[in-house]
């Protein structure tokens, strides 16, 4: 199961969206490739790297993990979600760390979808704290995306220390301690 998935994140480049529904009727998913986003200044030619985003869905919620940076790619995000799971509700986002690509879009995305709960482990909302905090998102996130990312007001929920919340009794989400992890890796261990 877990080689399953780790072979769709290596082959995403060659898709925006990979469906496998083989490994059990009642949980699918679908990934979701945010692409390179250009950084300030234009003139440097940079971008950030792509991010892959999963939805994982059942009969009929869904959660999403990670949300992209700025307000455009997080509005292309919430068409895609509506597209791909029509009729389903969109419950929750995970946040797999605290670096701003990963939580920035989340306010466009509970405007999208009233009732989106942002979820986080207890380190995760801490390490978004300091991105948040004036100083450091001045001088480093509004810099390289200037007028692009949503206001922050959101509020993340810290997971308990166990392994599943109830939308999805079967998902677990293990404990990393390395903030620095890429969502890639992170997605490999879901266990389901």
């Amino acid at each position: 199961m877990q080689l399953d998935i780790l072979f769709h994140l290596l082959f995403l480049p060659l898709a925006m969206s990979t469906r496998d529904h083989s490994h059990q009727k009642s949980l699918n998913w679908d990934v979701y490739l945010v692409p390179p986003v250009p950084t300030a200044p234009l003139s440097s030619n940079l971008s950030f790297s792509p991010t892959a985003i999963t939805l994982l869905h059942g009969a009929h919620s869904a959660i999403l993990i990670d949300a992209p940076s700025t307000v455009v790619e997080s509005e292309k995000l919430a068409d895609w979600i509506e597209k791909t799971i029509p009729g389903k509700k969109l419950t929750h986002v995970y946040i797999t760390h605290g670096h701003g690509d990963h939580f920035f879009g989340v306010p466009v995305l509970q405007k999208r979808f009233p009732g989106l709960v942002p979820l986080a482990r207890e380190e995760t909302v801490k390490h978004i704290a300091q991105q948040l905090e004036k100083n450091f998102f001045n001088a480093f996130w509004a810099q390289i995306f200037p007028g692009q990312i949503p206001e922050q007001d959101e509020m993340f929920t810290a997971l308990p220390k166990v392994c599943y919340w109830s939308a999805f009794p079967h998902i677990c989400f293990p404990k990393i301690d390395d903030l620095h992890y890429r969502t890639e890796s992170f997605i490999s261990r879901i266990t389901f």
